[in-house]
């Protein structure tokens, strides 16, 4: 090979080794084979890292599984001992955390047995990380060839399968642990200590949580004092039975030693979290189960409510991340109760271990799955993630896991224990497409993390995300409807389903819990793809859509004469300015609001306080004319402040609407969301049969054929004709600054001639509407991101789509079809739109 070709691993001439020293059992060799010794490790971890797949060529063969075990027993080769090592922990990791030792060796003999013919590789690239993690990777003929096959994606080969140098303190390295099956408690005590010092609050969590907690050392409930050191526990309950704090027994749960008497009866995983806190060195424990008055609706309200703050204000939070139920247990507390292995070898000069097998995974476990877990994630300022094989630790300063050194690149000092954060690494795959989040960006990664969770109990669907909402709600400077803030309500009506989507029903009335215009009223996984992806600005400006203020209601709740009764999006958040001007001036926005010019053209930011940035202006207080907000209480016509999710059925709102049909073909998007979840979505055309735009359906393949009908064609399978009805404008151009004039400037009734290349252009006589039978229209061109006909349709002139969501209307009930529920939202050409009589209609959307 000529010498420019040589790849920079390969060592030419090694140094001679002396002979291989017998195998004795006692220190790992740093004898390498014939094979080895050419393999420069230090080279391959010292390189960078890259998102490039190697080709086929380039994986360093290391042989047969055969050749690798002769090598590791004959020739004591210090790697192929190692090689030998991962692959048969590698083989049994699938295996239950709690099968014995004997089954577990005589299953890896089984599969070792049948690896022998594999082809073993070790891959040549170090692949980009958050942390600049220098691991390399193990991989089998099937790993190299199956990532040969994904052009274009990188596949990381498995973790289970992973290596790295050993170190005592270097960041980033991995550590040597001296009780693999056991959880070192002293490094948990380190990193609460380092992460201490490095708080602003020098470990002081201040707070005034009323509660009540397990006192670890004296075996009893108490209450906690203002300012008390807590550590809380996430867990998943499952089906397992467990004992419960209930009004009959918590007068003996109080006494000293009365958690100790009935310690049996407590599930496992909140027995080995007892442990671990007192290990620790902290003294009190949270756990809902025993601290929380079961059978007491008020106590129960009361702890729900500041569920937040109980987690917000701990010390620690222990997050149970393995197995299905309160009876897993938390492996490694105990002696014996966890499997996990490290294989070190003497590689050279380099001392190599493995990488716990998931230690750096935890999105895919059960706890990672459930609704409830979700605030408890993201509220806690400290985490300590238990797996069935390790620990991992999180806070403001670092994230690292039990067998590596902490990143202490990452430990600034300085660093306060407040807000909220969601994870932005290589695991987490929703991310901004901006480097500074507004707060709406924030709200959308919350929906789209909480609806792909689960619920036992589908009426706790506003309780268990309650505590994220008192989080957030100073990010909006108002409150939540519904899960809906009502200051960017307009905004936060355009989610879009990524999977299936069903009503969230009482199981024993069959009644709907939550309104339709909600993603609590859902079950299913939601996002705001416009507005992650950056795609498709939204304005009110230039909608017809307005509210109703509450104060105004009258017994005629249909009375539109009062015009001071409707008001728009801006209105409210700006609180009724009285300037007749700031519309028009700073495009809009109040003077001490401005653009976010020079990387966001979409948000606003706040000049009193620049950190903060905001999809649209809002003022800090409501000091103007509209005192209560849009929501209306089916059950009391006056509306009201309540935030009870119950109460939130209605809204009352004034718009335009047409009737169009949408064309009953599911289509997938091109780009997946988030590069995991496809999108789907139908054309809709008018009553010509031109396309006109699009609506966002849920997966097709979740629906049975009769709800994919009703989804098309409505309850009344009247043609298949339905009702869409204006909620904003939007922009075909992903820059929301350009054309933004056009709002102001052109009146609705207007928008046809501006928007129409068939009336620009006075060429619609000539285009026949179905003259393909009605399924595409012959020699259309189809907007690739408007899914309307460019013949007839402008798609350079910006802003112009309207938002709309498709409705269907309850005409059997008393109320003479002024009820509506929400079936889907999409965008519809302006043009299209006003070409399609549309008429004006005051609505009650629930």
């Amino acid at each position: 090979m000529p010498e420019n070709m040589v790849p920079a691993w390969y060592i030419r001439n090694p140094p001679p080794q002396p002979q291989a020293p017998p195998i004795n059992g006692t220190s790992p060799s740093s004898y390498l084979c014939a094979n080895c010794r050419h393999i420069d490790f230090l080279a391959l971890f010292k390189q960078k890292e890259t998102d490039v797949m190697p080709t086929p060529r380039e994986y360093i063969a290391l042989g047969s599984m055969g050749d690798i075990l002769s090598r590791a027993t004959t020739k004591n080769c210090g790697f192929c001992r190692l090689v030998l090592r991962i692959v048969c922990i590698d083989a049994t990791t699938d295996l239950p955390p709690h099968t014995s030792p004997e089954i577990r060796l005589e299953t890896r003999k089984l599969k070792l047995a049948e690896l022998l013919g594999e082809t073993y590789y070790l891959c040549p690239i170090r692949f980009e990380t958050t942390y600049n993690n220098p691991a390399l990777f193990i991989c089998s003929a099937k790993d190299v060839s199956d990532a040969a096959r994904r052009t274009g994606t990188v596949t990381r080969p498995r973790y289970s399968m992973a290596f790295r140098p050993l170190h005592k303190n270097a960041p980033n390295l991995g550590r040597l642990l001296m009780e693999p099956g056991t959880i070192d408690f002293d490094w948990i005590r380190e990193r609460m200590e380092m992460c201490d010092e490095r708080d602003v609050g020098k470990g002081r969590f201040w707070h005034s949580v009323s509660v009540r907690g397990i006192d670890v050392d004296r075996g009893c409930i108490v209450d906690f004092r203002e300012n008390e050191r807590y550590v809380t526990l996430s867990y998943t309950w499952g089906n397992v039975k467990q004992l419960r704090l209930l009004a009959g027994n918590e007068k003996a749960l109080r006494k000293p030693g009365g958690v100790w008497e009935v310690l049996q009866e407590v599930p496992q995983t909140i027995r080995d979290a007892i442990t671990l806190t007192r290990k620790i060195g902290e003294r009190f424990l949270w756990v809902d189960a025993l601290c929380i008055v079961q059978d007491d609706p008020a106590d129960l309200e009361r702890s729900i409510s500041q569920m937040g703050n109980i987690y917000r204000n701990s010390i620690l939070t222990i997050c149970a991340c393995c197995g299905d139920d309160a009876g897993h247990g938390l492996p490694g507390v105990e002696e014996g109760s966890r499997t996990t292995e490290q294989a070190v070898g003497l590689v050279g000069e380099i001392l190599l271990g493995n990488m716990l097998p998931d230690a750096d995974q935890t999105s895919t476990c059960t706890w990672s799955t459930r609704g409830w877990t979700m605030q408890e994630k993201v509220l806690s300022q400290r985490k300590l993630q238990v797996t069935d094989h390790g620990v991992r630790w999180w806070c403001w300063h670092t994230i690292t896991s039990e067998d590596e050194n902490c990143r202490h690149s990452f430990w600034r000092e300085g660093t306060a224990h407040t807000g909220m954060y969601f994870f932005k690494t290589e695991h987490d795959q929703v991310v901004s497409k901006i480097g500074r989040n507004c707060n709406m960006d924030i709200y959308a990664f919350m929906v789209s993390d909480y609806t792909s969770r689960n619920l036992t109990h589908q009426g706790d669907a506003e309780k268990a995300i309650r505590g994220v909402f008192k989080e957030i709600d100073g990010l909006f400077r108002g409150t939540f409807i519904a899960g809906l803030p009502d200051t960017e309500l307009s905004a936060a009506l355009l989610w879009a389903p990524l999977g299936s989507q069903h009503r969230r029903l009482d199981p024993k009335t069959g009644e709907a819990l939550f309104p339709s215009w909600s993603w609590l009223g859902w079950v299913g996984h939601v996002a705001y793809p416009w507005l992650i992806e950056r795609s498709l600005p939204m304005s009110e400006t230039g909608s017809p859509l307005v509210w109703r203020d509450q104060k105004y209601q009258s017994d005629n709740d249909y009375d539109s004469d009062n015009e001071q009764a409707w008001f728009t999006g801006s209105d409210y958040r700006l609180n009724g300015n009285p300037d007749p001007n700031y519309a028009t001036r700073l495009q809009g926005q109040p003077p001490r609001w401005r653009l976010d010019s020079d990387s966001d053209g979409w948000v606003s930011i706040d000049k009193t306080s620049e950190s903060h940035r905001w999809l649209h202006p809002v003022l800090d207080e409501p000091v103007g004319s509209i005192r209560f907000f849009r929501f209306y209480d089916e059950n009391n016509s006056t509306g009201g402040g309540s935030s009870s999710a119950a109460n939130m059925k209605r809204l009352h709102l004034r718009t335009m609407s047409v009737f169009l049909k949408p064309d009953g073909e599911f289509r997938v998007r091109k780009e997946n969301y988030d590069h995991l979840h496809k999108m789907y979505y139908m054309r809709v055309r008018d009553m010509r049969g031109f396309h006109v735009g699009y609506i966002h359906t849920p997966d097709p393949d979740t629906m049975a054929d009769e709800e994919k009908d009703q989804f098309v064609r409505g309850r009344t399978h009247d043609d298949g004709i339905r009702e869409f009805m204006v909620l904003s404008r939007s922009s075909t151009n992903p820059d929301p600054r350009v054309g933004k004039e056009l709002l102001h400037t052109t009146p609705i009734e207007e928008l046809n001639s501006v928007y129409s290349m068939a009336h620009v252009l006075g060429r619609m006589s000539r285009l026949d509407p179905m003259a393909d039978g009605g399924d595409e229209n012959a020699g259309a061109d189809i907007d690739d991101v408007g899914h309307f006909d460019t013949r007839l349709f402008d798609a350079t002139t910006p802003w112009g789509m309207f938002n709309v969501m498709m409705v269907e209307r309850d005409l059997e009930g008393p109320e003479q079809g002024r009820v509506a529920t929400r079936v889907a939202v999409g965008r519809i050409h302006v043009a299209a739109f006003m070409g399609a009589d549309p008429f004006v209609m005051e609505t009650f959307l629930e």
